[in-house]
């Protein structure tokens, strides 16, 4: 008896797909939902909109925002680098809101009615360990764990939620809330699945250059002049803070780590295939 070449090719294509299926039916892609998010968490002013996503140096972002926004207003300030700073001066101050300003501001916004929108967004893997180092190594919040533990753990947190006390393994219930927030997908933010055209995507990266480079597009757009624009990048590379995996040979080492482990992969493409796909990240 006889078979045709496109039916052998149909029964290995089966086989394989049932192959893929059995190794990874414990692991169902978590479906996309509107970010939880934190109420005035993002940035509306100057004509820009700085959509925050936690976990993408957005402490770091707030901070070259308030030096910028003082400029604008002239507010009187020290520019200084941070060092461990968790929250910027603005968030303190309310946005310096009950500061009554006598003195026109410094420069005229652009006269375009839109705002111009922005986000940083990261490689999922260095978010996961950005993530593991914050809560899991400095804070403890994740008990006795390591970070292949804490992927499976993430997982379950991700697909029940933080209320659910028995299906998070390690991770402190009183943390839950606080990791399920920062651990969310990028995609679920921002209401990228409507306005993603309507976004910079600004790209974080350890060396910082990119990073400048790309927020300069944003401020130039936004008719921020190149002078106050220049002074306030210089964060973006001189800058620290407290949330940030500053010993680069563990973060190297739990990425490697992280990639070797299919399990591990499965689990964090399984709460992240929305952004390595649409944010084009291998």
């Amino acid at each position: 008896m006889k078979f045709s070449y496109d039916f052998f090719f149909l029964i290995n294509f089966v086989f394989t797909a049932l192959a893929e299926n059995s190794a990874n039916s414990s692991v169902v892609k978590i479906a996309y939902r509107a970010a939880w998010e934190i109420p005035e968490t993002n940035f509306s002013r100057l004509g820009l909109f700085y959509c925050r996503i936690p976990k993408n140096g957005s402490t770091l972002m707030k901070i070259v925002l308030c030096d910028l926004y003082r400029y604008f207003k002239r507010i009187s300030f020290t520019p200084k680098f941070t060092r461990d700073e968790e929250i910027s001066e603005c968030q303190l101050q309310n946005w310096y809101e009950k500061v009554k300003l006598l003195k026109k501001p410094r420069w005229e916004l652009r006269q375009k009615r839109e705002l111009v929108k922005f986000s940083v967004i990261r490689h999922p893997i260095d978010r996961f360990v950005s993530l593991y180092g914050h809560f899991c190594e400095q804070l403890k919040y994740c008990g006795e764990t390591n970070i292949e533990i804490f992927a499976r753990d993430l997982y379950n947190l991700m697909s029940n939620g933080w209320k659910n006390s028995t299906a998070n393994g390690k991770i402190f219930i009183h943390a839950r809330q606080l990791i399920y927030y920062h651990a969310q997908p990028q995609f679920w933010f921002c209401n990228f699945p409507l306005e993603i055209e309507n976004y910079h995507l600004v790209h974080h990266n350890f060396d910082g250059e990119t990073m400048k480079s790309e927020l300069q597009m944003v401020f130039d757009e936004a008719a921020v002049p190149r002078k106050y624009s220049n002074k306030v990048l210089q964060h973006v590379t001189n800058s620290t803070t407290g949330n940030a995996m500053r010993d680069g040979k563990r973060r190297n080492d739990h990425r490697k780590n992280v990639e070797s482990n299919l399990e591990t992969m499965r689990y964090l493409r399984a709460i992240y295939h929305s952004d390595f796909e649409l944010f084009e990240y291998s």
